[in-house]
């Protein structure tokens, strides 16, 4: 597959940051554009050949974030429905259009274009580092979940589950800020100066 040219990295970056900033600026009560909206995310993701069940699972991870907070809305009355409701339209059509920006370009590539574009290296340092620990930190987690089940007998209750949870979390992000810690004193060691560095290798002739 033919790496992307600056300007087609920058329709799209332009493309989801639109999607996101009319899903913010459409009332809740013209909800028939916000469906419009979402049907146009959904054939740009269609476009891109991206798979619908990984969007399901994506989509399925921020459930439990919206439930929580419906959990504390007043349903009763019209504000606390139009809140939960604006919520939803317009934080799901930021997550749709940032979910189909960083799927459909190549992280480096989106990281290249934002360098040309005067965005600060320390950021884009930052950037890159997260995108390349997060496989690292779900391999950490995996584990962590296997000795849990490995020292678990029986059925755990969901108040049980929902304690182990919340420790695994904060174990994970002792972890991380232990390993953050290793990984920037290796960096400093082989001369590190904030800039992020990218080789362009040239493609290989058959």
């Amino acid at each position: 597959m033919s790496r992307p040219s600056d300007a087609a990295v920058l329709a799209r970056i332009a493309a989801a940051v639109a999607a996101a900033v009319c899903g913010f600026l459409i009332p809740p009560a013209h909800w028939p554009a916000h469906g419009v909206l979402i049907c146009l995310l959904l054939a740009a993701f269609a476009w891109f050949d991206i798979s619908w069940r990984y969007v399901a699972q994506r989509v399925a991870i921020l459930l439990p974030f919206w439930l929580l907070l419906a959990l504390g809305v007043d349903w009763r009355s019209e504000a606390g429905r139009v809140w939960i409701a604006t919520l939803a339209l317009r934080g799901g059509i930021a997550f749709l259009a940032g979910l189909w920006l960083v799927r459909s370009t190549a992280f480096p590539d989106l990281l290249a274009v934002l360098a040309r574009g005067g965005v600060p290296p320390l950021l884009l340092a930052i950037l890159g580092a997260m995108q390349r620990n997060v496989d690292v930190l779900s391999d950490e987690l995996r584990r962590m979940e296997r000795a849990r089940r490995a020292r678990t007998f029986g059925a755990v209750s969901w108040v049980s589950g929902w304690s182990a949870a919340g420790r695994r979390l904060g174990l994970l992000v002792i972890r991380a800020l232990n390993r953050a810690e290793r990984i920037h004193g290796a960096m400093c060691a082989r001369g590190w100066t904030g800039a992020a560095r990218r080789i362009d290798f040239p493609p290989q002739t058959s």
